[in-house]
C-alpha cells in the first residue's frame, strides 16, 4: 500500500517500541514521509504524509507523537513551513493533525495553489 500511496522519492520514517530488554520490536507501529517533491511546493515548505499507525496502536498517541518529531526535523533543517493533507473523508486524520500540541491550522482552499482541484483538506505549521 506504502508503494502505491508514495509516487515519488520521499524518505520515509519508521516508529517502533522498544521491548522490555530494550531491543526495538521486530514490528513497526507507524510510518510517516517527510517530502517536498509529492506536491509541487515552496521551497521553504515540507510536507509531512502518509501516516499509518497499526491498528492495535491506534489512539495512544504514537501518530501524533510521530507528526512532533517529523515536525521538529523539518524546522531543524531550516524549512519554515510544514504542510499534511488529509482526505476530506478522514476524520480522525484530521483531528490528529489539529491537535493543539501540533499547532497546525487548516489552510484556506485559496492559498493552496499545487492543489487547483482540492481533493483534500491542507493543514499547515509555520515556524
Amino acid at each position: 500500500m506504502i508503494t502505491k500511496w508514495v509516487r515519488r522519492p520521499a524518505k520515509g520514517y519508521t516508529l517502533t517500541l522498544r521491548g522490555v530488554d530494550g531491543r526495538p520490536r521486530a514490528t513497526p507501529i507507524a510510518f510517516a514521509t517527510l517530502s517536498q517533491c509529492e506536491a509541487n511546493l515552496p521551497t521553504d515548505t515540507v510536507e509531512v504524509g502518509h501516516l499509518l499507525v497499526a491498528p492495535t496502536h491506534r489512539h495512544h498517541g504514537w501518530g501524533q507523537h510521530l507528526v512532533a518529531a517529523l515536525s521538529r526535523s523539518a524546522l531543524q533543517r531550516g524549512f519554515h513551513r510544514i504542510v499534511a493533507r488529509v482526505e476530506r473523508s478522514n476524520v480522525a486524520g484530521a483531528a490528529l493533525i489539529l491537535q493543539p500540541s501540533l499547532r497546525f491550522r487548516e489552510m484556506d482552499p485559496a492559498a493552496v495553489p499545487w492543489d487547483p482541484e482540492q481533493r483534500t483538506r491542507w493543514f499547515e505549521r509555520r515556524q
